[in-house]
């Protein structure tokens, strides 16, 4: 089974949608190709045993149905399968390094540092396509606030304006009109559609709606509020994405650098072999860097929102 799951999966999907745009097709929703295999099944049905990891699942099969448009079941078994396979792929690794090392612990952080970087990768990939979404929300926000001052019809709003929006954002709304169209449970259909951007102003937007539908009446005003708010916060948020780019770049050349090194003295100096791989003094060295190195990717996670 392919490394990634997911991630692949996601990146056909896009492939995919792309090609159909070059040839002027609109979005056409997949159907949904049944569950998982045996074992997927079981971490699904563990998973759905714990009211936190079910939320999670939950929160990131909305989030994949805005980029790729499989339904959520086939999003939530991928995301099964995507573990499965981390699982197994992890533990093939932390087997060959325990071969390798002498110390047990060496094999164990090999193997939850693998699952971490998986999910890091893919949970990267997702976070990219969104904000890809997220840059265009402005623009979404102001094509429909121009389609609903005309009709005061959110329905025939969205409609009329997602064909009109740039590409990445389009494929989001078509989807939203698409399940108006089909679907009578529109709180359900709302909170589908915040819950999958995880965006504060897709939260605000989805709440205008909602307030609509609970009699609060016309909403022009409030839309075009939130345009406004929406696009000066996005402009500062793409700055501060700017300005931490270099730190991101260094960290990268300096990590690839470490991994040239040591390949480079494990196959050149003969004693930086025996130290490194039969020595608790280098053991502890490779799981310290390797300890840097996760914890530098979480740091640069969390300065961006600093």
């Amino acid at each position: 089974m392919p490394l990634l799951f997911v991630a692949l999966s996601l990146m056909v999907a896009d492939i995919i949608q792309s090609a159909n745009k070059k040839k002027g097709y609109r979005f056409r929703p997949v159907a949904n190709k049944g569950k998982g295999n045996y074992f997927s099944t079981k971490i699904g049905a563990f998973i759905n045993q714990n009211d936190f990891l079910r939320l999670l699942k939950a929160k990131y099969a909305n989030k994949m149905t805005l980029i790729n448009h499989l339904d959520k079941e086939q999003n939530e078994n991928n995301i099964d399968k995507f573990i499965l396979n981390s699982i197994l792929i992890s533990f093939s690794f932390s087997t060959i390094f325990l071969y390798f090392f002498t110390i047990w612990y060496v094999a164990l952080a090999v193997f939850l540092v693998c699952i971490f970087l998986m999910i890091y990768c893919a949970n990267i990939y997702i976070s990219n396509k969104l904000n890809k979404i997220y840059a265009h929300f402005p623009i979404a926000i102001q094509l429909f606030t121009d389609e609903y001052v005309s009709c005061r019809n959110i329905k025939n709003a969205l409609n009329n304006c997602y064909g009109k929006m740039p590409y990445e954002i389009s494929r989001v709304f078509e989807a939203l009109a698409r399940r108006y169209a089909s679907e009578s449970n529109y709180i359900q259909i709302i909170n589908d559609f915040a819950e999958g951007l995880d965006f504060v102003w897709g939260y605000a937007f989805a709440e205008l709606l909602m307030l609509s539908y609970e009699g609060a009446g016309d909403i022009s005003e409030d839309l075009i509020y939130l345009n406004e708010l929406s696009n000066e916060e996005i402009k500062a948020e793409m700055e501060t994405e700017t300005a931490i780019v270099g730190t991101k770049l260094i960290f990268v050349i300096l990590n690839v650098a470490t991994v040239i090194g040591l390949i480079f003295s494990l196959n050149v100096v003969p004693i930086s072999r025996y130290i490194y791989l039969y020595t608790p003094v280098g053991n502890f060295g490779l799981i310290y860097w390797i300890c840097s190195f996760v914890l530098g990717l979480a740091v640069l996670k969390i300065l961006k929102y600093i």
